[in-house]
């Protein structure tokens, strides 16, 4: 029985020293683990003090060359025209258009001392008050198709009943009189 006692208190003394051992290493992570979270934190507002001190620094530079810089011209002047001008511009717009079949909007743009965005909202308003006949492509080119033009598409779409886009654009040209006209642009 005495030795059977001793064991079970040796066992016991044994169980005791590893909890100890254990709960030496759980607080030893711990303390690994706030010292990195102090660390950690600690870098963050250092990197953040940096940043901040990067962004004073470049805004008194910015500063310091706004004061270099002076305007001495504007840019493109925005034309106001009376409603007799208007029409008249519109005009030579639309004969312009007439005239090439094919132009880009920024040569239009140029051309008439306007801005592109400007360009093509004028040729939608055209467009939709039905002045001017066409479309706009997505590679920003505006194409003047006639009435006659867009008749001969249709006759060519009521001759063959259902038409594929292939066959529409092989066509095309010849519907839409683009053979005769150069490429300018």
């Amino acid at each position: 029985k005495e030795r059977r006692k001793e064991e079970r208190e040796a066992e016991e003394r044994y169980r005791e020293h590893q909890r100890k051992i254990e709960d030496q290493e759980i607080a030893k992570r711990k303390k690994a683990e706030e010292e990195a979270e102090r660390a950690e934190k600690a870098a963050a507002a250092a990197e953040a003090k940096r940043l901040e001190e990067e962004a004073a620094r470049e805004q008194a530079e910015y500063e310091k060359m706004k004061t270099e810089f002076s305007v001495e011209e504007e840019g493109t002047e925005v034309i106001q025209r009376d409603s007799q001008a208007e029409a008249e511009f519109n005009s030579q717009l639309i004969a312009a258009i007439r005239e090439a079949k094919i132009i880009p909007v920024e040569h239009l743009a140029l051309n008439f001392n306007i801005k592109t965005e400007a360009c093509v909202e004028r040729l939608k308003q055209l467009l939709a008050s039905g002045q001017l006949t066409g479309l706009l492509d997505d590679r920003g080119k505006f194409v003047h198709i006639t009435p006659e033009e867009y008749n001969a598409v249709a006759e060519f779409i009521e001759k063959r009943g259902r038409v594929t886009l292939t066959e529409l654009v092989q066509n095309g040209h010849k519907l839409l009189k683009l053979d005769e006209i150069s490429n300018r642009y």
